[in-house]
């Protein structure tokens, strides 16, 4: 009996050293938050893009949104966190009185209707257009695979540009390369 009682406890021993060891795999292999997707399944995990501090570059800054059914309602709340800007080192891509107008999503294109904040209160030079453009662009597809092309409007309209250099009258695809590496 007291051999049984060993060989039990042994089991047990050995399955919380294997339970540990996947814990903290799992930990740094794939972050923290890993367990927080268990514990919170009502959350997604997302990437917001948005200037880099020190580099004419795009960085991504994690959030967590809540989880919806529908995909029209999960991008808008995506672009609601890129309007409130960067948390954290990076920054702001859009200004914040920008407000989403509204989004329709068609063969995997992602129409955003914008109001003319975007533009009118933008900075302007041409990169700050081009991180502008593509942090909302990058942010969309990088984090749905659904969407693969997204056309910016600006109240209602198709518009050349945003802010005189980057021409934005036809959807645009992502552009991992302007994504600054860690």
């Amino acid at each position: 009996m007291a051999q049984k009682r060993k060989g039990i406890l042994l089991i047990v021993f050995i399955a919380l050293v294997v339970l540990g060891i996947g814990v903290i795999f799992l930990t740094f292999k794939y972050g923290k938050d890993v367990f927080r997707t268990f514990f919170h399944p009502h959350q997604i995990e997302v990437k917001l893009y948005f200037s880099h501090p020190q580099a004419e570059l795009l960085m991504y800054e994690k959030r967590w949104l809540t989880r919806v059914s529908n995909l029209h309602d999960q991008v808008f709340e995506l672009i609601q966190e890129l309007i409130k800007g960067p948390n954290s080192k990076g920054i702001r891509t859009i200004p914040s009185t920008t407000r989403l107008r509204g989004l329709k999503i068609k063969d995997r294109i992602a129409f955003l209707d914008f109001t003319t904040e975007i533009s009118r209160e933008h900075p302007g030079g041409s990169t700050a257009e081009l991180l502008t453009i593509y942090s909302i662009v990058n942010s969309l597809i990088l984090n749905f695979p659904e969407i693969k092309k997204v056309q910016l409007l600006v109240e209602g309209q198709k518009v050349d540009t945003l802010a005189g250099h980057i021409n934005c009258r036809y959807p645009l695809i992502e552009r991992g390369d302007l994504i600054a590496r860690e």
